[in-house]
């Protein structure tokens, strides 16, 4: 017997084609979470210390600020997953990069079986944290320009600019940002004019199932956004094809009916 087809178990190529698409504004992202950490830590050591330190709590309890931390930190995670768009990223690295600052800050109570706030080395702690997280920005920029991008991640991305702009409309800058990211990527924009949200719908000058088809094919082209350039096989949507499609008469010829001969008269039985 012939040997069967050898089953080879995935490899590093097969687990990198199924990763997600890279974010065009990661580190941005990352950056607005580094800065609101660094200027949270700068901000609570100075208002700790024109304060002389005080204390949360009462009765041997004593809140922390590294629990406010960790509930920011969570808040900045749950943002962008309940949220679409890219607002809600960059307000979920606000938020997270604050709650981050508020739990590096105390970083020295957990090094030492004291529980020492005021240990010395902190500080380098600190720094060094926030010096790694900069590379890491740096990297991921590195990484994640427009010219590293596959073209499905630059369909992806412009995409994603397109549904940030759902709320207050689509910005000249986004539009330009959408038409410089989807270059090179096969599909080519086309201008489609839209009726306003608020206005009444129109009814159409002929009935849905009086031409069969008709109606049809003039929605489809309607509602055009994006046309492939044709490398899945499918033709593309000349413009003259556009105009036949669209620019029909509206007079159909009526079939009349040929008239029914008169009955004959039957054989008297």
């Amino acid at each position: 017997m012939p040997p069967g087809p050898s089953h080879r178990p995935p490899g590093l190529g097969w687990l990198v084609r199924r990763l997600p698409p890279r974010a065009i504004g990661a580190a941005s992202h990352l950056q607005a979470f580094v800065l609101s950490g660094v200027v949270t830590v700068l901000a609570v050591r100075a208002y700790l210390q024109a304060t002389d330190y005080p204390q949360l709590g009462g009765g041997g309890l004593h809140i922390a600020h590294v629990l406010w931390g960790g509930l920011l930190l969570g808040v900045g995670l749950g943002i962008p997953l309940v949220f679409l768009g890219d607002g809600s990223r960059t307000a979920g690295a606000v938020v997270g990069g604050i709650g981050f600052g508020l739990f590096i800050d105390e970083v020295g109570k957990f090094v030492t079986a004291r529980t020492d706030y005021f240990y010395a080395p902190a500080a380098a702690i600190i720094y060094v944290a926030f010096a790694l997280l900069v590379l890491l920005v740096q990297a991921v920029r590195g990484r994640t320009g427009r010219s590293r991008l596959t073209p499905p991640e630059r369909t992806a991305n412009a995409l994603d600019v397109v549904l940030s702009a759902l709320p207050g409309g689509l910005t000249d800058r986004r539009r330009a940002a959408v038409l410089r990211l989807v270059q090179g990527t096969g599909l080519r924009p086309q201008r489609v004019p839209l009726a306003p949200a608020d206005q009444p719908p129109l009814e159409p000058e002929h009935p849905v199932g009086a031409y069969p088809g008709r109606w049809r094919h003039h929605q489809e082209v309607a509602g055009l956004h994006l046309v492939h350039q044709g490398r899945q096989g499918h033709p593309r949507l000349t413009r003259q094809r556009h105009r036949n499609i669209v620019g029909r008469r509206r007079t159909h010829r009526v079939r009349r009916l040929p008239s029914c001969p008169p009955a004959r008269a039957g054989r008297p039985r």
